[in-house]
């Protein structure tokens, strides 16, 4: 009897230890698995916070990398700002030379001689350099243009007008006619509308309406807001041969326009020089066959063709250009810039201004009557 409950005794005691085991065994693995759940935990919340940290470190990168740009983009206007204005000097300087007369180049630029016999006159080949004058890290370019070699278009008249569009390219008919008549009205203190020109009435019905001015043009990008006139009529879309040089039958093609911007002006005295006027112009104002005369005579006599002819009225355009090139990726803009002498350049700054010439000697001196430090040239559309 003793023996058999020593050996239930014993089984229950293995059992105990059995559950127990169990029991331990259980416990061990709902440990694990916490510990387990906690790792996994810590490991999403440091790939979370690394991410995040990625993010930030790249967009802070990104947004020095763009203000560093934007410094040097700052810079680099002001340097070309600068070197605009000191190619404007070197044009007041030149305009300031004690010479007697303007002529113009074969690129139509003005050039300034001194009087004299055949063997010592000033040679328009021996004019100063204005192209791609290297000035610290960067050039200039300049031009200088006679304003009285255009036609004044506060006082030009409607005829004038007509001629100067028909060999430009605009088709005679309405359009014609509705530019020329709304010149004239835009310029006239009257509210009576020309025949196919245009008044406050057709202004303000427009889809942006604004006032016919009723006074004189301020500058000649103002034609833009007159009726008819387009930017591809004002600037041009294409070159178109003078008329010398068209074949018999040739025409200008239908909506392909040389451009008249190049041959206005808002400051001119009104008269024409003569010496400095473009072949086109001297076709308006003087017809073909004059035209071609005084042509001539200008390429026989150095750029001149009357030198009783004064000029006093000057049109700068001076670039500054900083030099070099910046690949995509590396700066605010991308593109590659080319410049007007061919090189490869990032920023550029042109200032227009238009002089007056008072004096001579050392008593000349020179009048601002317009300053654009911010000008954008025009070029042909299309």
């Amino acid at each position: 009897m003793l023996e058999e409950k020593l050996r239930q005794y014993e089984e229950e005691c293995r059992m105990q230890n059995a559950e127990l085991k169990i029991q331990n065994r259980k416990s061990f693995i709902r440990h694990s698995s916490f510990v387990n759940s906690e790792r996994g935990v810590a490991l999403l919340m440091v790939l979370w916070v690394m991410v995040f940290l990625t993010v930030i470190v790249s967009e802070f990168a990104h947004s020095m990398r763009v203000e560093v740009n934007i410094t040097r983009n700052f810079k680099e206007e002001a340097e070309a700002l600068s070197l605009s204005e000191a190619g404007l000097n070197l044009a007041f300087a030149e305009i300031l030379r004690d010479l007697d007369y303007v002529g113009t180049d074969k690129d139509g630029e003005a050039v300034f001689i001194k009087k004299g016999s055949e063997s010592n006159k000033e040679n328009i080949d021996d004019k100063p350099v204005r192209k791609g004058i290297k000035l610290g890290s960067g050039s200039i370019n300049y031009s200088i243009t006679d304003e009285d070699s255009k036609i004044n278009i506060n006082n030009a008249s409607r005829d004038t007008i007509v001629k100067l569009l028909e060999l430009s390219g605009v088709e005679a008919g309405e359009m014609r006619d509705a530019i020329a008549d709304s010149i004239e009205d835009w310029r006239d203190e009257d509210s009576l509308h020309r025949l196919n020109g245009a008044e406050e009435d057709y202004y303000m019905s427009l889809p942006s309406p604004y006032h016919c001015k009723n006074g004189n043009f301020d500058t000649v990008e103002e034609l833009l807001m007159v009726k008819g006139m387009t930017t591809e009529i004002l600037y041009g879309n294409m070159e178109i041969a003078s008329p010398s040089a068209r074949k018999d039958n040739e025409e200008p093609e239908n909506g392909k326009y040389a451009g008249i911007y190049q041959y206005l002006t808002v400051f001119g005295s009104g008269t024409i020089n003569l010496n400095t006027a473009p072949e086109l112009l001297l076709r308006v104002v003087k017809g073909d066959e004059e035209a071609k005369n005084i042509i001539l005579k200008r390429q026989e006599n150095k750029g001149v063709y009357d030198e009783n002819q004064k000029s006093y009225m000057f049109a700068i355009e001076s670039t500054g250009i900083i030099s070099g090139v910046r690949g995509q990726g590396s700066g605010v803009r991308g593109e590659e810039i080319e410049t007007q002498n061919t090189e490869s350049g990032f920023n550029k700054r042109t200032t227009k201004v238009i002089c007056r010439k008072d004096g001579s000697g050392k008593d000349a001196k020179i009048t601002i009557r317009y300053w654009n430090d911010n000008y954008i040239p025009y070029k042909k559309i299309g």
